[in-house]
């Protein structure tokens, strides 16, 4: 049964007094109490998923890489526009960049700041990869698609 089948069986149907009570084959849809309070705390703080990802993108889950935070793009490119998308986590290896990852809204990711990050990181031959707040980014998800991409 889909999202919106069980958000239909949900509805209050009105009893004949005009009150509205649950018909005995209408459930409630069942959510975690965690991921509605990690929802909660997304859609009231925009920077809980960079905080999130800061808490795993550490040195110790991947050894060997140095990993800086917030990069802007005139670092790579000193005509950047400067409203390029900064890098939210740039993997080094021995010094040099390896992987950006961007976290972003999904609605930003073909916007012109968006764009222009693409086509620098192009430009520079290093490899790029999002993840989308909001999102369900569960931990081993995100550590294993950066170790397949570094």
């Amino acid at each position: 049964m889909g999202f919106l089948d069980k958000l239909l069986k949900a509805v209050l149907s009105p009893s004949s007094d005009g009150n509205t009570q649950k018909t005995p084959e209408q459930k409630e849809p069942v959510m975690q109490e965690q991921s509605v309070k990690f929802k909660k705390f997304v859609d009231t703080n925009p920077n809980a998923n960079v905080q999130y990802f800061a808490s795993l993108l550490t040195e110790d889950n991947f050894p060997g890489y140095s990993i800086e935070q917030n990069v802007m793009l005139s670092r790579f490119d000193s005509n950047a526009h400067p409203k390029c998308f900064p890098i939210t986590f740039l993997f080094k290896k021995d010094g040099s960049p390896v992987l950006a990852v961007m976290i972003m809204r999904v609605n930003q990711r073909t916007t012109m700041p968006a764009v222009g990050t693409y086509t620098i990181l192009d430009e520079q031959n290093i490899p790029y990869m999002r993840f989308y707040i909001g999102w369900e980014n569960e931990k081993n998800y995100v550590l294993n698609r950066i170790k397949e991409n570094l």
